[in-house]
């Protein structure tokens, strides 16, 4: 069976927008929610940095105060860190080797990438024991 990730419509479109007009910097979120089987996580929100430790054009990343700000603020209201979506301007959505290693090692369970070049865009999640796509389902 393919793994499933849930995401609100509204906060996907608004992290594009975000992405959008960040580009050529490359934008990162952190996914809040539960995993509710091995099938299926809910995304509930994302979490945006109030400063990040690097943003360039190909690398973005947060600090470590910031990530541990989301992370408490998730478990207040009874949720995790599921994983993290950043944006790739100008390049294909593809887990580099690089996101992949960042993704075993933050023990996330989903990554996403935003990937866009003029009008044309995609998004895609992947599963930490998958290289497979996630299936998206929007509410």
């Amino acid at each position: 069976m393919m793994t499933k990730i849930r995401v609100k419509l509204g906060q996907m479109n608004y992290f594009r927008a975000r992405a959008r007009s960040a580009a050529p910097l490359e934008i990162q979120a952190y996914l809040i929610g539960v995993v509710t089987s091995p099938e299926l996580t809910i995304v509930r929100a994302f979490a945006y940095a109030r400063q990040y430790e690097k943003q360039e054009t190909g690398t973005v990343s947060w600090t470590n105060e910031e990530f541990e700000r989301v992370k408490k603020s998730a478990e207040k209201g009874g949720m995790v860190v599921v994983g993290d979506i950043h944006s790739h301007p100008n390049y294909w959505p593809v887990l580099s080797p690089h996101d992949h290693a960042m993704h075993i090692v933050a023990q996330h369970r989903v990554s996403g990438v935003y990937a866009f070049m003029e009008r044309k865009s995609t998004v895609c999640f992947w599963s930490h024991d998958s290289a497979l796509p996630m299936d998206i389902e929007y509410v």
